[in-house]
C-alpha cells in the first residue's frame, strides 16, 4: 500500500538551547550555512540555565525515563505565563512529541560564577545527555556562547591569551566585543565557520596536550567528547579558577559533518 507524501511524518532536529536570542541566531546561520533543511529544525529556549535544568530533571518521577520535551513545554507554560508571544512559542511546540523528533542537541553555558553552579552538577549532565537520538546531546561552551566568535583572525594565534578566570564575575560579552573579528553571528559563511572550527580545534589539541599529527577522526570521537572536553578542563583550569576559552558550536558543526569535514578542517 503506497503511503501519500501528504501523510508522511515530519521528523525533527530538535535544538534546545539556554538562551532566547544568541543561540537561536547561531543555529539559523548553520542551517543555512550547512542544512537548510528550515522547517525541520526547531530552535527552543529553556530560558534557564544548565544548573537549573538539572535540578527540574532531577524533580522527573521517573529519572530513567526523562521527558525532556514534555519539561520544556510546563517550563515555557509557566515561565511565558504574562508574555505576549506564548500563543507563536505554543504553537512552536504544538506538533512536536518525543516521537517526530529523530535529533535533540544542548547547548548550555559553563557559566561557573552564576548561581548554583557545580562542576559535579555539569559532570553528571554530560553522562546524561550524551546521545542526540536517546535524551540528548550536551554542548557545553566554555565559559559562554560568546566564545564562540572570541578569536581573531591572526596568522598564529596566541592560545594562552584565551584562558579566563572560571569562577569569577569578568564581563566576559565586554571581553569579547573587543577581541573578535566574528561580531555578527547572522553574517557568517561557511568559510568563517571553517576557520572558526579550525581554532577551536587548535585549542582543543592545546588543552588536551597533544599535536594534531595525532589525532585522527576515529580518536576524536572515542578521546576528545564532550566528557571528555570537561575532565581536562577540570583537572588543569577550573581547578586553579581557570577556563580554557571554547564554544560548543564549532565542535558540533565537526560531529555532524564527519571524518571529511574534520580531516579538512584540521590541516
Amino acid at each position: 500500500m503506497m503511503v501519500s507524501k501528504y501523510n508522511k511524518k515530519i521528523e525533527y532536529i530538535l535544538f534546545i538551547t539556554e538562551g532566547e536570542k544568541t543561540e537561536k541566531l547561531i543555529i539559523e546561520n548553520i542551517d543555512k550555512n550547512f542544512f537548510n533543511l528550515k522547517r525541520e529544525v526547531r530552535i527552543i529556549s529553556y530560558q534557564t540555565n544548565i544548573y537549573t535544568l538539572f535540578k527540574n530533571i532531577m524533580e522527573e518521577i521517573d529519572y530513567n525515563n526523562i521527558d525532556l520535551v514534555g519539561l520544556i513545554k510546563e517550563r515555557l507554560n509557566r515561565v511565558n505565563a504574562n508574555r505576549k508571544d506564548i500563543e507563536d512559542k505554543n504553537n512552536e511546540l504544538k506538533e512536536i512529541s518525543r516521537d517526530n523528533i529523530s535529533q535533540i542537541f544542548l547547548f548550555f553555558d559553563y557559566d561557573g560564577h552564576t548561581s548554583g553552579a557545580s562542576d559535579d552538577k555539569v559532570r553528571e549532565m554530560l553522562r546524561i545527555f550524551n546521545n542526540e537520538t536517546e535524551y540528548g546531546k550536551l554542548y557545553i561552551s566554555y565559559p559562554m556562547v560568546e566564545a564562540t566568535k572570541h578569536l581573531k583572525r591572526e596568522e598564529k594565534e596566541n592560545i594562552e591569551n584565551y584562558i579566563i578566570a572560571a569562577k569569577e564575575k569578568i564581563n566576559y560579552k565586554n571581553i569579547v566585543s573587543n577581541n573578535t573579528d566574528f561580531q555578527n553571528f547572522t553574517t557568517l559563511e561557511k568559510e568563517d565557520w571553517e576557520y572558526i572550527t579550525s581554532k577551536m580545534m587548535s585549542r582543543l589539541f592545546y588543552l588536551f596536550t597533544i599535536k594534531k599529527s595525532k589525532v585522527n577522526y576515529k580518536y576524536y570521537l572515542e578521546n576528545m567528547g564532550q566528557d571528555n572536553i570537561f575532565e581536562e578542563q577540570f583537572s588543569k583550569f577550573i581547578k586553579n579558577n581557570k577556563l580554557l576559552v571554547l564554544g560548543a558550536f564549532p565542535f558540533f558543526i565537526v560531529e555532524y559533518f564527519g571524518k571529511d569535514f574534520f580531516e579538512r578542517i584540521i590541516k
